[in-house]
């Protein structure tokens, strides 16, 4: 026994009305016959049908392109922040470095300086020497070794975080 619903044969709903295939028949070539008899009506609603899916195409087409632009145009300015982010960093980096160097050759002068009031230092005329030539040589050499000490500590920070 074959059942249909003649309902969902034109419009979806939620209830249905069952008969047996035969006895809707009839409904069914009268539906037939007065949408043929109608043949411009049914073209139209066809025509509608087609119209509808194609403005529909088109406009995921535009839809696709609206959004593939926008990911693009992010992706730009991502890239572009990206950019002048390492910008920054890297010039912080060569600054900091510089600074570095520039230190590093002040501290060079400063033991260079220090070797040499070493090389003319005479233990055996430690009682000739006026005690701010001695003040001034320990506060030389304090200096020098609190800045390498320094170094020491932050070369040892660096090659623990590499």
């Amino acid at each position: 026994m074959n059942l249909f619903c003649f309902q969902c044969l034109v419009e979806f709903h939620e209830k249905h009305n069952f008969c047996r295939l035969q006895d809707g028949e009839e409904d069914i070539r009268n539906q037939i016959s007065i949408l043929f008899s109608e043949n411009e009506n049914c073209f139209t609603e066809i025509e509608e049908f087609n119209t509808v899916i194609d403005k529909n195409g088109r406009q995921l087409s535009n839809d696709e392109s609206d959004i593939e632009d926008q990911i693009n145009t992010n992706a730009e300015n991502l890239t572009e922040n990206t950019h002048l982010h390492e910008k920054c960093l890297l010039s912080g980096l060569h600054n900091m470095f510089n600074n570095f160097q520039i230190s590093s050759q002040e501290f060079k002068t400063g033991v260079e300086n220090l070797r040499s009031d070493v090389d003319k230092f005479d233990i055996d005329k430690l009682p000739e020497y006026k005690l701010e030539e001695m003040i001034h040589f320990l506060s030389e050499l304090k200096a020098c070794t609190v800045a390498c000490n320094k170094i020491k500590i932050i070369r040892s920070q660096i090659l623990i975080r590499t």
